[in-house]
This record gives structure tokens, sequence and C-alpha cells, in this order.
């Protein structure tokens, strides 16, 4: 994968006279200033230039979840893990949509490459495990799960969101599973 330099602001043509500063945590940011199907061309173009700017996928992805297509989003992510498949943040994003689109079995690959990658990660989350212990139970394999939050406790034994995340995962485990009861006691 190539890594693309940061220009300063004003330097960077993304769509006629519109500028923004290429930094991936502002997408958001460049969103504001050039209207999306702009973007979509945009990183369409530098990705016709250079396919293996792995960074542009993810700005793609987010372009694409902006206009509310989740299943191109996940297309342009499974390419960007192929070229670069040790990006935590990527995998977890992939499972993320993989997830909420029901490809069960996408938000698996995703969500175990995330956890077993992020293990020794500044960029590992409590909820990565608990994702993936969701959708280890949606697949049937209670005991996965089970094994993946109590792994999320002992990893996380100093992360005060790791409770939350647990909790939620347990709700979700419990109302797919049908237990009401379980859910509301969670």
């Amino acid at each position: 994968p190539v890594d693309l330099e940061l220009e300063p602001l004003g330097q960077c043509d993304i769509a006629e006279d519109r500028t923004v500063l290429l930094d991936r945590e502002d997408v958001e940011g460049v969103a504001r200033v050039a209207p999306l199907e702009d973007l979509e061309d945009r990183f369409l173009e530098l990705l016709a230039e250079n396919e293996n700017i792995a960074a542009a996928y993810d700005w793609l992805a987010d372009t694409y979840m902006e206009l509310g297509e989740p299943d191109q989003a996940k297309q342009i992510l499974l390419k960007a893990v192929s070229i670069s498949p040790k990006a935590i943040r990527r995998q977890a994003k992939l499972g993320q949509i993989a997830l909420q689109s029901g490809d069960v079995d996408t938000a698996d690959t995703a969500y175990s490459n995330a956890v077993l990658l992020g293990k020794h990660s500044v960029y590992r989350h409590p909820s990565m495990h608990a994702h993936l212990a969701q959708v280890k139970c949606q697949r049937g394999d209670t005991k996965a799960g089970a094994a993946l939050l109590d792994e999320l406790d002992e990893s996380f034994i100093n992360d005060p969101s790791a409770l939350i995340y647990r909790s939620m995962a347990e709700v979700h485990i419990s109302g797919t599973a049908g237990d009401d009861e379980a859910a509301t006691a969670a």
C-alpha cells in the first residue's frame, strides 16, 4: 500500500475550486466542503490513478455510507482489506457494515481479523470483542461468544467502557436467542 502524504488545506483540489485537507480523520469535514457525489467521483478518480492507496478506499466507503449505500461501502472495504489486511480499524469498519447489512460471514471474518490483529495494538477496542461475540452467537456458536466476552473482561480490565460493551453484547445475544428475561437482566 502507498501512504498518501497530507497536503496543507488549500493545495488539494478535490472538486473544481473546492479544497480540503486529505486527512482520514476529517471525512466529515470533507463532506461539508464538497457534495458527496463529487467526493465519490474524486475518490474513484484517485483509485483509478493508483489502486494501492488504501486510505482512499476508506474515504470512499465513508462516502458511500453517507450516501446510504452500505453494499457499495462493503464492497469497497473488501477491496481495501485485500490490499491492506492488517489495518485493524478497517477490518472493524468492514465488520460493522457487514453486520448491519446482515452479512454474518463477512462480519465474522472481519471482526475475527480485527480482534486477532488488535491483541497488541493501540487500536484494539472492547467493541470489537463484543461485536464478534454477537456474530458468533448469531451463527449458533454460543460457546465462542461467551469466551469472547470473557476475553473482553480479561483484556480490558482497566477500561470502563468494556463493561458497557459487554452489557450491550449480552442484551443483543439474549434478545437474539429469544431470552427477553436475560436481555432485561443484562
